[in-house]
């Protein structure tokens, strides 16, 4: 009795551990691994990875349609290396879409694609489909580039079956690998493919992922987030369960912790795994002491309800513990979609502001544009009644100097019949009443008529400039 109560205590010393316990894993390489795109402004800021142009950026995703491709630009190392790709995504797809059996999301494992945006099914390396012919779900091809393969479920390497369609929340599909001793594809932490079987012949593998879409649909592909580590990471080696058709069976395969070569998958056990493995342990020493109670005959019946008691607490226990990791999860999965909604209305704000900011700037853009043509228009009336003006003034000052001129020869012309007028009177005797007459008469005379002509000019020039002001 006092032995089984001690295993049990050990279950939860072993188990209790590891509840909410978020996996310390390094960080993916940048080199192999998009940036967080919750980071990015634009698809241009992605540097090392090569995208197609129809590719559009919104809130943090890369929407790809009906022929879009991610290529890497570094090559993942493969010889005697360990890595894991993880990408998250989600289609917008409804169920109608599943008359066109074309659409679907490809990941490429190649040693080259050849230069092409879109590789043929002649390829050489992993392909990774996710469609809906045939079966909704994911279908794993390999080829040599040896010949063109065909791409059904009876030629697939592995398959998993599972419903894509009208999902609100991303997937997330991990492939992991370590040469001669692990291959494993995983889609939302449940076991899709494994086997210990494949060795990749070339050195490193070039990751790429495509689309294809039916012209006729609107189905798109949201890629949320794609992370590669060149280590298994602690996620790729636990399972939470197993993919078997449309449902998740737990995986009950035993695990020897204590082998040192064991591969990856069996260091370390899931926490289902290990409850499941105490049972069944319990369940055989429980059968040996039935038998040897047989054997002695008799006495089993307090050992009976004790067994009894054990298992009920152990499945409640079990029961607990994978309904409080259920309820952490849920509960950061609540926590990230608030934040996400938080980040979302943020962003709405910001993009109406900058709306109204871009409008504002163009309606005064346009305001500018309007007065600035009517100051050219105006300054293009008042340079005309300058050069009218100027015009104007050119032509008075060239009558005034006609005057003038007129004037000077009016006034040679007296001062030489003045002088004649004088030679002659000095001869007769008459000078000095001519001089007297010339002197008080003549010449004031003369000076008023050119201040007049002044003035007039003057009196002129004011009116036509009063008129243009």
């Amino acid at each position: 009795m006092l032995y089984y109560w001690l295993f049990i205590l050990q279950l939860v010393a072993a188990a209790i551990p590891n509840v909410g316990k978020v996996s310390s894993q390094i960080a993916p390489n940048p080199h192999y691994s998009l940036p967080n795109l919750l980071t990015v402004e634009s698809k241009n800021d992605i540097n090392n990875w090569e995208i197609s142009d129809d590719i559009q950026f919104d809130n943090g995703r890369l929407l790809l349609g009906q022929s879009s491709y991610i290529w890497g630009k570094y090559k993942i190392p493969t010889q005697n290396k360990q890595w894991t790709i993880e990408l998250v995504f989600r289609s917008s797809g409804l169920d109608a879409d599943k008359a066109y059996s074309e659409n679907g999301l490809t990941v490429w494992l190649l040693n080259d694609n050849g230069g092409r945006i879109s590789p043929s099914n002649k390829f050489d390396g992993f392909k990774l489909e996710i469609n809906n012919r045939e079966q909704p779900g994911l279908k794993l091809y390999n080829n040599d580039g040896s010949q063109e393969i065909t791409t059904d479920l009876n030629h697939a390497l592995g398959q998993c079956k599972f419903q894509y369609l009208e999902s609100d929340v991303p997937f997330t599909l991990r492939v992991s690998y370590e040469e001669n001793r692990w291959f494993k594809i995983q889609m939302d932490n449940n076991l899709c493919f494994k086997t210990d079987k494949i060795k990749i012949p070339f050195n490193d593998v070039l990751l790429g992922v495509t689309s294809d879409v039916s012209p006729k649909s609107k189905e798109q592909y949201e890629i949320l987030g794609l992370r590669t580590w060149e280590r298994i990471t602690e996620d790729a080696i636990d399972d939470h369960g197993l993919m078997v058709g449309d449902e998740i069976r737990i995986d009950v395969k035993n695990q020897v912790q204590s082998d040192p070569g064991a591969k990856p998958g069996q260091i370390r056990e899931s926490l289902m795994e290990r409850a499941q493995r105490v049972r069944q342990e319990m369940l055989k020493k429980q059968r040996e002491e039935e038998e040897a109670q047989q054997k002695q005959g008799g006495g089993g019946s307090n050992s009976d309800g004790s067994l009894d008691l054990i298992l009920s607490k152990l499945n409640n226990l079990e029961i607990s513990v994978n309904t409080l990791n259920n309820l952490e999860e849920d509960a950061e999965i609540i926590a990230i979609n608030n934040k996400i909604k938080e980040l979302n209305d943020a962003q709405e704000a910001l993009k109406s502001t900058v709306v109204d900011t871009k409008q504002a700037v163009v309606d005064l853009q346009q305001t500018l544009v309007k007065q600035y043509s009517q100051m050219l228009d105006a300054i293009g009336q008042l340079n005309q009644k300058v050069i009218g003006e100027v015009r104007e003034q050119h032509s008075g000052m060239e009558e005034l100097s006609k005057k003038v001129d007129l004037l000077m020869n009016n006034h040679k012309e007296i001062s030489y019949q003045y002088q004649a007028a004088k030679d002659t009177e000095s001869a007769q005797g008459k000078g000095t009443t001519v001089d007297t007459l010339m002197k008080w008469v003549l010449f004031p005379l003369m000076l008023v008529l050119l201040v007049l002509v002044v003035f007039v000019y003057r009196l002129r020039h004011d009116i036509k400039h009063s008129k243009l002001l």
